[in-house]
Parts: structure tokens; C-alpha cells; sequence
């Protein structure tokens, strides 16, 4: 029912008169205040229901109108917030570029508890190169003087806001920069670029899109003793062909024997020992510092060095310990060639 067929159904109920009856005047008279309180009844329930109609075709066309008019709105992105820790874990931190200028293929990672420095070069010791470093909360960038006066002839520029932040060109030449910034609150970082075109806006682009995840496991190609020795500092160089690394698991906070693991550091020499599954090759070079070394796989050649507190036989006896271990237990469980296959 639309609005225009009731007001007329209301029209004609009030305008209706009551039929003939032949009925006596006492019964008329009844029959005749029935109809007009039922005609009134039907007036009342006609003019509420058109109140209704009127109302709720008021609402939805508001509704709807507001619908229309009113703009989808999407959220913006919150920015990505970085907390940097204290000291790094060198097994539990994942640092990488997101962005690199093309033709920089071959890097080389460096972590400890300070910090975490990424290298990437188009040739090892020569070409262009980018070098990012970020530091520990409260710590600071390696070998940068504190004292403006002994900085050398840099001419510091400022750089544009990265993570909210202010930033610090140093600027040696147009195609050799670095960029002062901070990767998180209270931890700076550093981005050194030399020998590309556009220093400043390759700098930039690298500080931006630089990524560090720290409680990560590190990716790497092997399993030996982690996480039952604490890892203290991981060195990687990656090139077409392979990669090499050096790996030092220490003591808690640096007591008791520790252990280091080379990955295609050196050749093996002829065997004269075994130790779980591997034919090793064993070599006393001076004091507590035993050497290790046996093939992991065709492509991997690993060597286990002993690092005792000390070099009394009560140090020693412990280190010689923790190697013969760390080799009883290792397992390659990547291609060394393929960092994408590292676990």
C-alpha cells in the first residue's frame, strides 16, 4: 500500500454514512455509535500507519542518500616501527638489504653484539660498493670520530627524515657518501656508498628500505651445537660460485671453552682421524688451538677450530671437548652455494 491509496481508503471511511436499517430507534441509535467509533478506530490506525510510512521512506532515503554521498575511506598504512635490542644475537638476527643499485651480486655479512654490518660489491676490493651498518640501542657506528674537529674534510649536509627521524650526509665526492640515521630509537646506522652515480639517492633508498628482524634465526647452510652454545659472531662473504664463513660459538658471557666453524676457508689434507661420521684431519698448531677439517658434502669443506679460556690442560681438555662435539653434530642442511636454501 503507497501513500496516495491510503489517504483516499481514509477519505472515503470519513466520509461515510451510515446505511438505512429498519431497526428500532433505540438499536439505530446503538448501531450508529459503533459505526462512528470504529470509523474513528479506523481514522486513528490509518493516520498512524501513514505517520509510519512517511517516517521510515524518510529514514531509508536519508540513508541511502548519506551512502551515496559519504566517501570510502581506507585507513593509511601505520608506519613500521623498529626496536632495536641492546646487544644482537648474532644467531637470532636477520639483516638484509631491500634494495640494492644493480650489478652489486656478491656481499658479505658481519654480526656480533654490537651491531650488524652488510657489504655488497660489484668485485671484492675494488668497484662500486654499499656498506650498511646498524649498531645496538645505545651504541654507535664503528670508527666514526665523536669530535667534529678530527673528522676529517667530509662537508656534512642534512639529509631528509627517514623512521621520523633526522639524517646526516657526509660527503666526500657526487658518487661517494655516507648517511648518518637513526634504524630505530636510540640505535643509529650508517649507509656508505662509494663509486655509484647518485650517492645521495642511493643512500637514501637503502637506509629506507634496509630491513633488520631481530629474533630471527639467522639463516645458515649448517646445524652443528646452536642454540646450545651461545653464537657470539658470524662472518659471510657470498659470491657467484659459493660461499665462505666463519662462525664462534662462546661460553655464556664468555666463560668456558668455545668453538669456531669455517665453511670453505681452507682445504683438507689427508685424514688421520674420525669423529661421528666425517674423516677428519687433525692439526695442533700452538698452545690450547687444535685444528679440525673434513669434507661436510662435494661442495663444503669445513674446518673446527678449539678456543679455550686459557692454555692450562684445564681449559684446554674442555674446548677439545665442545669441537669434537660441534663435529660429531653437524649436518649440512642447505646448499652453500644458494643462500635462498639456508635454514
Amino acid at each position: 500500500m503507497n501513500e496516495t491509496t491510503l489517504r483516499q481508503l481514509l477519505h472515503g471511511v470519513a466520509a461515510e454514512t451510515p446505511r438505512g436499517t429498519e431497526v428500532d430507534s433505540y438499536t439505530a441509535a446503538e448501531t450508529a455509535r459503533q459505526q462512528q467509533r470504529r470509523r474513528r478506530q479506523l481514522v486513528l490506525a490509518g493516520a498512524a500507519a501513514l505517520v509510519l510510512l512517511v517516517t521510515t521512506a524518510s529514514v531509508v532515503l536519508a540513508l541511502v542518500t548519506d551512502r551515496r554521498a559519504a566517501p570510502v575511506t581506507t585507513p593509511p598504512p601505520s608506519a613500521p616501527t623498529s626496536v632495536a635490542p641492546t646487544a644482537f644475537d648474532p644467531a637470532r638476527s636477520w639483516v638484509r638489504p631491500g634494495w640494492l643499485p644493480a650489478g652489486l651480486d656478491q656481499w658479505e655479512l658481519e654480526q656480533e653484539a654490537q651491531g650488524a654490518r652488510y657489504t655488497a660489491t660489484a668485485e671484492p676490493g675494488s668497484g662500486p660498493k654499499v656498506a650498511v651498518y646498524v649498531a645496538a640501542r645505545g651504541g654507535r657506528i664503528p670508527d666514526q670520530p665523536s669530535d667534529p674537529a678530527v673528522r676529517g674534510t667530509d662537508t656534512e649536509v642534512a639529509g631528509p627524515l627517514i623512521n621520523g627521524a633526522e639524517s646526516t650526509f657526509r660527503v666526500r665526492s657526487t658518487d661517494s657518501v655516507e648517511l648518518l640515521f637513526g634504524w630505530a630509537p636510540g640505535a643509529p646506522g650508517s649507509v656508505d656508498v662509494e663509486g655509484v652515480a647518485n650517492a645521495k639517492d642511493v643512500a637514501v633508498r637503502v637506509a629506507r628500505e634496509f630491513r633488520v628482524l631481530v629474533g630471527t634465526p639467522t639463516p645458515l647452510p649448517f646445524a652443528s651445537i646452536r642454540p646450545k652454545v651461545p653464537l657470539t659472531r658470524l662472518d659471510i662473504t657470498h659470491n657467484e660460485a659459493t660461499s665462505t664463513m666463519r662462525v664462534m660459538y662462546l661460553g655464556k658471557n664468555g666463560v668456558g671453552p668455545g668453538v669456531e666453524i669455517d665453511l670453505n676457508r681452507n682445504g683438507v689434507p689427508p685424514t688421520t682421524d674420525r669423529i661421528g661420521p666425517y674423516a677428519v684431519a687433525e692439526q695442533h698448531v700452538s698452545g690450547g688451538e687444535y685444528h679440525y677439517m673434513f669434507q661436510a658434502d662435494p661442495d663444503t669443506t669445513v674446518q673446527v677450530v678449539t678456543r679455550p679460556e686459557s692454555t692450562g690442560p684445564e681449559a684446554v681438555a674442555p674446548a677439545i671437548e665442545l669441537a669434537e662435539r660441534a663435529i660429531a653434530e653437524f649436518r649440512m642442511v642447505g646448499d652453500v652455494r644458494d643462500p635462498s636454501s639456508w635454514k
